[in-house]
């Protein structure tokens, strides 16, 4: 009728309010994300996601000239590193040391964040952040690169800086900085400034970043061996305490067209999952499942339990357990697995029971974020592991290799069953 109609358009003075609220929410989101690289619903940014970027006037902004400045970056932070170690009087010390890189670190973002300008793009923390990392990481390239004694430049920072590198460990972790986290944050930064999407390679660095974190400030530089010479250089590690964990969730919020929890997948639809469908959820579950004893073996072991099966596990599996480097690493590692990736895993064991017998959505809800995550934190975790095992560091170019199988087997299981988690929710998403 009309005069229902008419009722049906109207507002009320209540969802006047709430829409003015909800207005002003949306506001202050993008004045704290400006630019291409605030992230939009779908897991992305504001920009065109095609490899170009909006500028600060409006214009688009081509690729290229970003593309050969983020690949620029860690030449040139090898290139402070040689100009380092040709000028000894910079780095003779552990205060000039501090003063020097907190000196070079100033001019490095002062000319990261005007070039990012002048190339047309809006600055935003994200954005030039991971600039930084970029540079900082191939720093770490150019340390592990002395470790194993390809060049000298690098020696000074394991004297004056963090000591605790100067180990097992020291190989391990700046080898997989040095490495993975330069090509994946200079890939990050590419498309947080031209606008492309950060899923999921976002959620996996922010994984590997955060779970690096403990073992290199707790076990590493707090406790261990080398507790007893930490030098305020450690302070530079803050920024991926905290910037890896506000971009997860910034990610996560950022996750829409998920299901609400208890929908069912069809509505009205009482048929059994696609056999595709059913086997990859049930495979997710079953690692999960086998993943939960593998930690809690790993955690007995590690904490020195006198039953039978962990001190086989030590002895014949994974030696890396015992710690022979002297540092706590490897401690706070599988500690990190136990408290957080246990019952993460339970969690997605309940996921799928909830997908695949009552065709719903069970409290995780978007298990595909919860899956890159938990991948970032397994790779930087058996990296480091599996190179403690294999490599014998005896000092700078001093380094013997070998073959330990099982502990090679155990992180390649490891890694699988976190990419067959991520494969079955992906797919979950795909078909619903």
């Amino acid at each position: 009728r009309p005069h229902n109609m008419a009722r049906t358009r109207s507002t009320s003075p209540a969802r006047r309010g709430v829409s003015k609220v909800a207005a002003g929410t949306r506001a202050g989101l993008t004045a704290r994300h400006p630019g291409p690289s605030a992230v939009t619903p779908n897991g992305g940014t504001n920009g065109e996601g095609d490899g170009k970027g909006t500028s600060a006037t409006g214009t688009v902004t081509s690729s290229s000239p970003t593309a050969i400045f983020i690949a620029s970056l860690p030449p040139s932070a090898l290139l402070v590193l040689a100009v380092l170690h040709a000028v000894p009087c910079l780095v003779d010390g552990p205060h000039t040391t501090m003063a020097t890189a907190v000196g070079v670190m100033t001019v490095v973002i002062s000319a990261i964040y005007s070039t990012v300008v002048a190339l047309g793009h809006t600055p935003s923390l994200l954005g030039v952040f991971l600039c930084v990392s970029t540079f900082t990481a191939a720093i770490d390239l150019g340390i592990t690169m002395h470790l194993v004694g390809i060049w000298e430049p690098g020696k000074f920072y394991l004297v004056h800086g963090e000591r605790y590198f100067d180990s097992a460990y020291g190989v391990a972790c700046l080898g997989w900085d040095g490495v993975f986290h330069t090509g994946i944050q200079g890939l990050l930064a590419f498309r947080s400034l031209t606008g492309g999407d950060m899923k999921p390679f976002g959620l996996v660095w922010a994984g590997s970043i955060i779970f690096s974190m403990m073992p290199l400030l707790i076990g590493s530089a707090a406790t261990g061996k080398y507790s007893d010479t930490v030098e305020l250089s450690t302070a530079m590690n803050a920024p991926y305490v905290i910037i890896p964990i506000a971009l997860c969730y910034q990610l996560f919020e950022s996750a829409t067209g998920t299901p609400r929890r208890g929908r069912a997948r069809r509505r009205g639809s009482s048929s059994q999952p696609d056999p595709e469908m059913a086997a990859a959820g049930i495979g997710a579950a079953a690692a999960s499942a086998a993943m939960v004893l593998l930690h809690t073996l790993q955690a007995m072991a590690v904490l020195g339990s006198k039953a039978k099966v962990a001190r086989w596990w030590v002895t014949d599996v994974e030696p890396v357990l015992a710690q022979s480097d002297g540092t706590n690493a490897v401690l706070i590692g599988v500690m990190q697995y136990f408290f957080y990736c246990v019952p993460l895993h339970c969690l997605v064991i309940w996921e799928w029971t909830c997908r695949l017998w009552w065709r719903r959505l069970g409290p995780m809800g978007n298990g595909t974020d919860w899956s890159a995550l938990l991948l970032g934190f397994y790779l930087q975790g058996v990296f480091v592991s599996t190179t403690m095992a294999t490599v014998q560091y005896h000092g700078p170019g001093e380094l013997t290799f070998t073959s330990h199988l099982p502990t090679m087997g155990v992180a390649a299981f490891t890694v699988a069953a976190a990419s067959i988690q991520l494969i079955a929710f992906t797919m979950w998403d795909a078909t619903n």
